[in-house]
């Protein structure tokens, strides 16, 4: 058995006593999310692992989120405390080199990528040629009176949820078609034909356009327990489901632009659910945390996805989509990252 077999084989042994599963059944390639380690079981795993290595770092795993990476780490990084526990002795560095896979950062540029179908559980689809350096950007590029060089921005992947229309394709049949998305206020929403309420801000109007299913939300499949779920803004938890989507409309996965500089730009207008968990918290005498403020709309999309782009909300009012297209292409333009998802959301929830 070669030293790297021997030192995924302890790799695989450590997970397999954190998720209880047999280490022969652990695919190396997959990322440990994949096997269902929330934050809790990875801090778990990075302190039997700092038992045995000294000097592991504490973000090891959110570096190396595989077996396969991670075992290439040790063995470049760790390899004398690797071969004391492991018992084995190479005076040969050449052979140890030779079995460590080269850093993900040295990709060449593919241009010649087959889409795979868009299902979460094949294989990542490699997304290089979005991410190729550039390593010619001079002062040449930066000269207001010559212009960037980089002037045209591409569309690869869209998704939306509006009234009547629960994607892209309806909402398209909807426009071609004339068909009319404005219905009653949905009863779930602010009660607008209650007839005990008599604020002077009553709102008389019995229309408008809504989205149905805005409170529906799958939390187990973000990873995200009940009650975190309950205390996030449903303008997150659709942004979350539609960027999803997006991703994997454009043929690629959402793990494939993990760690990239990928920008987050979201427009949004009403913040109506910081009203409805202050009066909730407030009856209850509780505190609102994270989730239900819309300037994190974007900082809640960049961590999830695990994305290193400029990430921030944008607040202009009727023009907050259009000003974070705007600002997107811009950060693509000037090199402030590579990619970008843009979305606009808005609820009307209070």
């Amino acid at each position: 058995m070669s030293f790297r077999s021997n030192v995924i084989s302890f790799v695989k042994n450590l997970i397999s006593e954190v998720i209880q599963q047999k280490s022969e059944d652990i695919d190396s390639t997959k990322t440990f999310e994949s096997f269902g380690m929330d934050s809790v079981l990875l801090m778990e795993l990075q302190s039997k692992l700092s038992t045995k290595i000294e000097g592991v770092s504490k973000t090891v795993l959110f570096e190396y989120d595989t077996a396969d990476k991670l075992t290439d780490h040790l063995i470049r990084d760790h390899s004398i405390e690797v071969k004391k526990i492991l018992g084995i002795s190479l005076s040969d560095e050449t052979e140890l080199n030779s079995q460590v896979a080269k850093p993900a950062g040295n990709t060449k540029l593919i241009s010649n990528i087959k889409k795979e179908p868009k299902s979460e559980s094949n294989k990542s689809v490699s997304i290089d040629h979005l991410f190729k350096k550039r390593a010619n950007r001079n002062l040449q590029n930066t000269d207001n009176s010559k212009g960037n060089n980089r002037t045209d921005c591409s569309i690869v992947g869209m998704a939306g949820v509006f009234p009547n229309a629960k994607n892209i394709s309806e909402f398209w049949n909807n426009i071609k078609n004339g068909t009319q998305c404005i219905n009653e206020i949905p009863e779930n929403r602010w009660g607008a034909n209650n007839p005990s309420d008599d604020r002077p801000s009553k709102l008389f109007s019995q229309w408008g356009g809504f989205i149905e299913g805005v409170y529906d939300f799958d939390y187990e499949f973000f990873n995200l327990s009940k009650l975190e779920a309950a205390k996030m803004d449903p303008q997150l938890r659709l942004l979350l489901q539609t960027a999803w989507h997006a991703i994997e409309d454009a043929g690629y996965t959402p793990n494939s632009l993990k760690g990239h500089k990928v920008g987050v730009f979201v427009g949004a207008m009403n913040n109506d659910f910081s009203y409805q968990i202050s009066e909730l918290y407030q009856n209850n005498g509780l505190y609102g945390g994270a989730g239900a403020f819309d300037s994190e709309l974007a900082n809640r999309l960049s961590f999830f996805l695990n994305l290193h782009g400029p990430s921030f909300t944008v607040k202009s009012a009727c023009s907050s989509s259009l000003t974070a297209l705007h600002l997107a292409c811009n950060a693509i333009k000037s090199g402030d990252c590579d990619t970008a998802l843009v979305a606009g959301v808005n609820l009307s929830l209070h």
